[in-house]
């Protein structure tokens, strides 16, 4: 149980591993609203990880290999009373491994999404996945026809405000949101968080730090 208010920020960092070795860790922020005082969110940090699990992870799934195990939700508080609250579930064995075939480009190939910014004031966010499929792609490009129908799925669920519900209650809601640093190269006294535009596929790209002797 955790005190969460409307407007306070979860940090959710979910934990992968790579052929049982390298690290890969994508961040994801989401801000509460639409609280249920009479059954608040909070008080089920079960039900935010089955629907992540249900909503995001699932969708991650089809569209990497099963070298990739998805291993660990983390769940930080980093807004409001209980801010700096940490609590790690592991991830449901059925949630685990992706399901987009078994040969895989190196761990620093990445699917690249984009959460756009809404406006100048914003910065772009940026969520890569590792174990690309080699058959789904020709010459860096992706080719193959079911990838080419789950990128975009994985992008919708991303952008989606996240509902949790505790039976038929609705105990609160989640919206993802950009998280700000720092501006001109300077940080902020505190990160401000933004609702992107929309989030979509794109590139396959490269992720510097999971190169082979650079780090997850």
């Amino acid at each position: 149980m955790v005190a969460l208010a409307n407007g306070d920020v979860l940090e959710l960092a979910l934990l992968a591993k790579y052929k049982a070795n390298d690290d890969h860790v994508n961040v994801f922020h989401y801000r509460v609203y639409d609280l249920n005082v009479g059954d608040p969110i909070g008080d089920h940090p079960d039900l935010i990880y089955a629907k992540f699990e249900a909503e995001i992870i699932d969708k991650i799934r089809t569209i990497v290999t099963n070298d990739i195990s998805f291993e660990t939700l983390r769940m930080r508080v980093l807004t409001g009373t209980d801010a700096g609250f940490v609590l790690d579930l592991p991830v449901a064995s059925g949630h685990k491994l992706g399901s987009a075939g078994s040969d895989s480009e190196p761990p620093f190939v990445a699917y690249t999404y984009k959460y756009v910014r809404p406006n100048g004031l914003s910065r772009h966010g940026f969520k890569r996945f590792g174990g690309v499929a080699k058959n789904a792609l020709t010459d860096g490009v992706v080719t193959d026809s079911t990838t080419l129908t789950n990128l975009p799925i994985v992008a919708t669920a991303l952008n989606l405000d996240l509902a949790v519900v505790n039976g038929i209650v609705t105990t609160g809601k989640l919206e993802p949101v950009i998280q700000k640093r720092e501006s001109g190269g300077v940080a902020l006294p505190t990160p401000t968080y933004t609702r992107p535009s929309t989030v979509t596929f794109s590139k396959v790209g490269s992720q510097n730090s999971r190169k082979y002797g650079v780090g997850s």
